[in-house]
């Protein structure tokens, strides 16, 4: 998406978001941020051939693994919908920008890249297969997929001066910045679900400072799902079935142990 048709669409109504991808798998599988762990990835998905899935970003960092997990997704880039996070951001200054970058992506993971073989146009074919959000139609539901969670309320309030100052990343990836308030202390769950809008599910990572896993509406139906958390410990992802139902599985990164949370949509 260009600069241009992503200024338009902002523009739009929210209602008008064209969720006119009408997918009917046996279910949708979500995976949370990655964060350098291929061994729990690599397990979904083989589990789930059969499901539609979409990653939500963050797939490097602070993990062990990020190179393992870079060629596996550049193996199966066709099979998987692969959303942009914020991490990746830091790959393209670094590695195609030729930007210096600080902290993990400095330290870590530059050498678990270079242990997997993997170079500047490896990360370039990687890179320009990621969206910034998917909107689809599943089981008779809207849902919007993003990586940082979409803030209906500041997003209609836009005012665009000058040109395109604005990009994708701004709102999918790294939530709305707002003046003197840090786009992590603010609830975008409490937000999405309070809010007027309420065609869709969003299903977002990134930020999770409030504890939320999912918040549901006045009929007890969630509404926002939330598959990240505040230090990077579970390995998250929801399994989304046609009855409507679904499950969300909070898993200790690199073990078997895990909570299912159940959820109606």
């Amino acid at each position: 998406m260009t600069p241009n048709n992503f200024l338009f669409r902002l523009n739009l109504p929210f209602e008008s978001i064209p969720f006119n991808n009408q997918i009917t798998p046996s279910e949708l599988l979500i995976i949370g941020d990655v964060h350098g762990d291929y061994d729990d990835l690599v397990e979904m998905l083989d589990a789930h051939s059969g499901a539609d899935i979409t990653l939500l970003g963050d797939y490097i960092d602070r993990g062990p693994q990020s190179g393992k997990v870079l060629n596996l997704l550049l193996e199966q880039n066709e099979r998987l919908h692969l959303l942009s996070g914020n991490h990746e951001v830091n790959l393209r200054k670094r590695y195609i920008e030729k930007r210096t970058t600080v902290g993990r992506l400095q330290q870590d993971t530059v050498n678990q890249l270079a242990a997997e073989d993997i170079d500047e146009n490896d990360i370039r074919d990687f890179l320009s297969n990621l969206d910034t959000y998917r909107a689809i139609h599943y089981a008779d539901r809207d849902f919007i997929l993003s990586h940082a969670g979409m803030e209906p309320s500041l997003t209609l309030k836009l005012e665009i001066k000058g040109g395109i100052d604005l990009v994708p990343s701004e709102v999918f990836i790294y939530g709305i910045k707002k003046e003197g308030e840090s786009v992590y202390n603010r609830d975008v769950d409490f937000e999405w679900v309070n809010h007027p809008i309420k065609k869709s599910v969003m299903i977002h990572g990134h930020r999770n400072r409030f504890g939320r896993v999912a918040m549901t509406d006045k009929d007890n139906k969630a509404t926002a799902i939330n598959l990240t958390d505040a230090d990077t410990s579970t390995f998250r992802y929801v399994i989304i079935h046609p009855d409507k139902t679904g499950e969300i599985h909070i898993r200790q990164r690199f073990s078997n142990d895990e909570e299912i949370v159940s959820v109606d949509l």
